[in-house]
């Protein structure tokens, strides 16, 4: 529970204070102080973007690629995905997404098609509301059985505490070969 007191009201319980417990409002007292306070609970570590980016990622990489609800808990409704691929014909699934359910069709595209062999993201660089994760992953092609292995830049910006937007930049050559069927 965090519990903020204006300053004067340090020793005393009156009207002017307010607690928030579980993510949810209680309040008495100006709007000032409930902005200061849901600004508070956005930023606890419970609800910091490297601690929930971290938790998500460490969840993805142990399922190898099959727990989509560890992206699903952080993603807003209205949030958006865009992947270097642009939704190519060897990659349509990474076509531009403008919800968390159009999203959510974004990962169950990747699961159909790929097979997760690696996927160790990192660096996290935090400034704000936004976070940049470097790391390396390798994903198997089901159709051609090819490998694409490629450093994986991924940025993410975050709103109360949920990811609103998600890009992605990985090796596009490595990632359309491995998709691509060797001619006979």
């Amino acid at each position: 529970m965090i519990e903020l007191v204006p300053a004067g009201c340090h020793a005393r319980r009156d009207e002017s204070w307010f607690r928030l417990r579980a993510g949810v409002n209680r309040w008495h007292g100006s709007s000032k102080w409930i902005q200061r306070a849901a600004e508070e609970d956005i930023m606890s570590p419970v609800n910091d973007p490297v601690t929930l980016l971290k938790s998500a990622y460490a969840r993805w990489s142990e399922s190898k690629g099959q727990d989509v609800q560890c992206w699903m808990d952080l993603l807003a409704e209205d949030a958006t995905l865009t992947s270097l691929s642009a939704g190519s014909a060897e990659l349509a699934f990474t076509a531009p997404r403008g919800t968390r359910n159009e999203i959510l069709g974004y990962l169950e595209g990747l699961r159909a098609e790929w097979e997760m062999l690696a996927h160790d993201m990192k660096d996290f660089v935090a400034q704000g509301d936004q976070v940049v994760v470097i790391g390396h992953v390798a994903w198997r092609n089901k159709a051609t059985g090819k490998v694409a292995s490629t450093r994986k830049v991924d940025l993410w910006r975050f709103s109360h505490g949920r990811a609103v937007a998600f890009e992605e930049f990985y090796d596009t050559a490595r990632a359309h070969a491995a998709a691509t069927p060797d001619p006979r």
